[in-house]
């Protein structure tokens, strides 16, 4: 989560320097803390209730993984052209199919 934050500043930083503000840079940590509170979650809960945590917490871990690496690809190709493509927040999609 840390190496897209960087990549997302970086991609920012070579599409429009003007938009980089602490407004919005402390709106996306919190999204990032926001999704390990909800990963911390699912896991307590999981394991509180005894109810196959180890295949589900897995599940929900490698969906975030592939979500956060597909940002930062995405954020180092709009970094290393200079085009901004459609963004797709990725983590959000995953959790929103859990």
């Amino acid at each position: 989560m840390l190496f897209d934050f960087i990549t997302g500043v970086m991609k920012q930083y070579a599409l429009d320097r003007s938009k980089i503000e602490s407004g919005r840079a402390w709106l996306g940590l919190l999204k990032k803390i926001t999704t390990i509170i909800f990963i911390f979650t699912v896991a307590f809960v999981l394991r509180s209730v005894d109810v196959f945590e180890q295949f589900y917490i897995k599940t929900i871990l490698s969906a975030i993984i592939i979500a956060e690496a597909y940002s930062i690809i995405q954020n180092i190709y709009c970094f290393r052209t200079g085009q901004a493509v459609k963004e797709v927040d990725a983590v959000t999609f995953v959790l929103q199919k859990i």
